[in-house]
């Protein structure tokens, strides 16, 4: 076997970063202070190291060993999945459609909870004058029901992709996919296109809002002469690792106790053995990669900083915060709260002085 050494990342230790002109780490006290306020380098896109050398030695190759995450990215992202287009069609002359943007919250949600602040918010739109409707999970199906409760007069349905780009006009570019996100997350999909009295998800609800992390090092993959790639629209080629959120390595669990009520003594009744639906809480997730990559590496190379970005399914920067004027369930609630995905990540580095 191989000689090597372990390199161990730790993605808070960007809050190590040297202070000031000294070149020196911060201290313990200073780190913690940074991590509490949340200043420096976010957490999808930082370096790490900066005070002495990280690798260095005769190390001809890096093997990426093992990798822990803690997922927390919100089930509603503000400017990403948080705006959900309906309709009404009247069944009775003069037959009027009238479509709205609902504006979902943004935070964690599960499925309950997202289904009780969708008639929450539907109920403050234009819909609720001309019929109220009702929103329901099905745990036994996972989707969502939308009832119309005047259904002799008005029939609902989601616009479809034509219709979607109509309603919108001029401000199509970022809207059209904030609305195509939200259709994910319900499980909306062409099947809800047809006006109907109730209408079902297409297909199952998805309340992860990517499947996967992938992380990204164009330190690490300097030396590497084949380049890595994804069948997404992304052009990044210095992939070290994605995560898978569901897979082989189980995921800590994100359920909780839920408390129900006993119809038969109007009692509330716990249920401790529930579980949330990913994606509804932040979790944890370990990854022990059985294949891991195999990082081709310079003998005459030290590293004294490694960068690391943090990219969605869609090729974008993980979500941290939104900085602008969103709606908040709370009134009180910060504005502009920040959300950071840490991880963990053992390296091995392989010797050859040859």
């Amino acid at each position: 076997m191989e000689p090597n050494a372990i390199l161990a990342i730790n993605s808070l230790d960007r809050y190590n970063a040297s202070q000031g002109s000294t070149g020196k780490p911060a201290s313990f006290a200073q780190s913690l202070e940074l991590q509490y306020s949340k200043k420096g380098q976010p957490c999808n896109n930082f370096q790490v190291g900066g005070f002495g050398a990280l690798i260095y030695g005769y190390i001809k190759k890096i093997q990426i060993s093992q990798i822990q995450l803690q997922y927390n990215v919100p089930t509603v992202i503000p400017g990403a999945n948080d705006q959900l287009m309906m309709s009404l069609s009247q069944l009775t002359a003069p037959y009027t459609i009238t479509t709205v943007l609902i504006n979902i919250p943004f935070g964690y949600y599960t499925p309950q909870e997202l289904a009780a602040i969708l008639q929450i918010q539907i109920a403050k739109s234009a819909l609720n004058a001309l019929s109220p409707i009702e929103v329901a999970y099905r745990p036994d199906y996972n989707d969502f029901e939308f009832t119309v409760l005047d259904n002799q007069t008005y029939q609902l349905f989601f616009p479809d992709i034509p219709q979607i780009k109509l309603n919108l006009g001029t401000s199509l570019s970022n809207q059209y996919t904030i609305i195509l996100k939200t259709y994910r997350l319900l499980g909306i999909d062409i099947n809800n296109d047809r006006p109907a009295s109730i209408q079902t998800s297409g297909v199952n609800a998805d309340f992860l809002y990517t499947p996967y992390v992938d992380i990204y090092s164009t330190t690490l993959t300097k030396y590497q002469k084949v380049k890595d790639n994804s069948t997404n629209s992304s052009s990044e080629t210095s992939l070290i690792a994605r995560i898978y959120l569901a897979g082989a390595a189980v995921p800590q669990n994100s359920g909780g106790e839920l408390t129900l009520q006993d119809f038969s003594t109007g009692q509330p009744v716990p249920v401790t053995n529930f579980s949330y639906p990913l994606g509804s809480r932040p979790f944890i997730v370990t990854q022990d990669c059985n294949t891991p990559k195999v990082v081709r590496w310079s003998k005459d190379e030290t590293v004294y900083a490694l960068d690391f970005q943090l990219r969605d399914q869609y090729g974008d920067l993980l979500f941290t915060q939104f900085n602008g004027n969103i709606l908040t369930p709370n009134p009180t609630q910060n504005p502009n709260p920040i959300f950071y995905t840490e991880f963990q990540m053992t390296l091995m580095c392989i010797e050859g002085e040859k």
